[in-house]
């Protein structure tokens, strides 16, 4: 197993659609409120999910007596597959899966970093010092930086203009590099182990680039999200005013700035209103770890 599917198996919660059981209540109530809301808006009305996975939080089935199609939309087919299979055979035709990151970086691209960066320093041996090590694995990670979307017209093929009635994205902000991050982690500590007898790290200096990476390609997600919904918008972010936490907190002072935006006149027919309420995630209870979710619900009018 190669270091990127070690870090996604960590991913992986076998409890989680029980232990999200109200917070998948509370979600799904709130998405079903929308629908009644919005009934008058169009005759079919459809719904996106962003960073779908295996839909744990979201009831696909109680959706699809409001919506008349769904989709799926992450870069792991499996889960949404078992997402797909766990809905009756009546409705599955109702669902569409896209296979597709949101970021513009795929898992094979952070497998090439972590094979380039092991050959390196397996090549390179005993004779390797901290600074040219330091200085390779920043090289990587900046050619990983340039594969990021730049603008949101590349996340068309994902998310088309005015395509979606509802598109709802949770807790997807706060993990869009996070892949990325944990990999770096384990190949930073190994490797200082192993040659630098655990007395150095680059972390701080990675954790900066990564930073830079998300205040980059989080407005771009954001920007298309909004130009891909034809009614509503549900976002939510872990929330923790404290100890923020990357990715969530960035978008969720960008969607405040978005909104702040268009309160004033401005050129452009659309007007958008929004709500903001925390809703308790338990999310993983094993380990009592509970997330404080922003859930900001966004409607679009014209």
């Amino acid at each position: 197993m190669n270091i990127y599917e070690q870090v996604k198996s960590k991913f992986i919660l076998p409890n989680a659609f029980e232990d999200w059981r109200s917070y998948r209540t509370q979600i799904t109530e709130r998405i079903l409120s929308i629908a009644l809301h919005d009934l008058h808006m169009s005759e079919h009305k459809t719904m996106a999910i962003l960073g779908a996975g295996q839909c744990n939080d979201i009831n696909l089935t109680e959706c699809l007596n409001y919506y008349d199609y769904i989709t799926l939309i992450d870069e792991d087919s499996a889960a949404m597959e078992e997402a797909f299979q766990n809905i009756s055979q009546e409705l599955q035709n109702r669902i569409i899966i896209k296979h597709a990151t949101l970021d513009g970086i795929i898992s094979n691209d952070i497998e090439s970093m972590c094979q380039n960066i092991l050959e390196y320093v397996k090549k390179r041996g005993l004779f390797l010092s901290k600074e040219e090590y330091l200085t390779y694995v920043t090289e990587q990670l900046m050619i990983i930086k340039s594969l990021l979307y730049t603008n949101p017209e590349q996340l068309h093929s994902i998310l088309p203009p005015k395509s979606y009635n509802l598109i709802v994205c949770l807790g997807v902000h706060s993990q869009l590099l996070s892949g990325l991050s944990y990999c770096l982690e384990i190949l930073d500590y190994n490797i200082s182990q192993q040659l630098y007898q655990g007395t150095y790290s680059g972390m701080d200096i990675y954790h900066r680039i990564l930073t830079d990476m998300l205040n980059s390609i989080i407005p771009i997600l954001n920007q298309s999200i909004f130009d891909s919904s034809k009614g509503s918008i549900m976002i939510g972010c872990e929330y923790d005013d404290k100890h923020p936490i990357a990715g969530a907190y960035t978008s969720i002072l960008d969607i405040r700035d978005r909104i702040h935006d268009h309160a004033a006149p401005a050129n452009t027919n659309e007007q958008y209103n929004m709500t903001e309420e925390h809703l308790l995630w338990n999310f993983h209870s094993v380990n009592h770890i509970t997330y404080d979710m922003l859930i900001q619900t966004i409607s679009v009018t014209v």
